[in-house]
């Protein structure tokens, strides 16, 4: 995974499987409740996140979603 100031790329294999834009704005969770940093995909997904050392861990911001963990390698 490449993430750069506004866009997102995904990589398998060496080969370039998913690419999207995305700005970060403060919204309220429907996870959390209250104000987070948001990921703002461009279709419209919302994932709050966390640093936590070399962590990014990342919350879908929907009923029944899901949590991604990544480590800076």
């Amino acid at each position: 995974m490449v993430i750069s100031t506004n866009s997102l790329k995904q990589f398998t294999n060496g080969n370039l499987t998913f690419e999207t834009n995305y700005t970060i704005e403060v919204r309220k969770s429907e996870i959390f409740g209250g104000q987070r940093e948001m990921i703002i995909y461009e279709n419209g997904f919302k994932q709050s996140f966390e640093r936590k050392g070399n962590k990014l861990i990342l919350y879908g911001e929907c009923n029944d979603c899901f949590q991604s963990e990544y480590e800076k390698g």
